[in-house]
């Protein structure tokens, strides 16, 4: 990717979940029926919209009062368009997006161990 093509943040949501991810961590992006699967670190993502790009975000690190309710890995925090959405970190994929399991699970199809 060239980097004009790198900047910048893919929206999208998967069970009414708003995710960011940084475009130059998204290596492809496909359309399966009536989800979405991007892959991502290696590493595939199911999800139901794909909501847009925007050029940047102000993202913030995640507090450790959220981890204890939030079950998720993120790579930060940000709002857009008055909605919150959860940073993807590329290192640490989430479990619900996650299609193909990570180190060798396997997901059901709503992405799911």
């Amino acid at each position: 990717m060239n980097a004009v093509a790198e900047r910048g943040y893919l929206l999208v949501r998967s069970d009414g979940v708003l995710w960011g991810v940084s475009n130059g961590d998204v290596r492809r992006l496909t359309r399966q029926g009536l989800r979405y699967h991007l892959e991502v670190g290696g590493i595939a993502l199911g999800v139901d919209e794909v909501v847009g790009v925007v050029p940047e975000l102000v993202v913030w690190p995640v507090s450790s009062a959220l981890r204890r309710f939030w079950p998720e890995k993120a790579g930060g925090l940000a709002v857009h368009a008055e909605a919150p959405l959860v940073i993807i970190d590329p290192r640490r994929l989430p479990r619900a997006l996650c299609i193909e399991g990570i180190e060798g699970e396997i997901a059901d199809g709503e992405g799911r161990h």
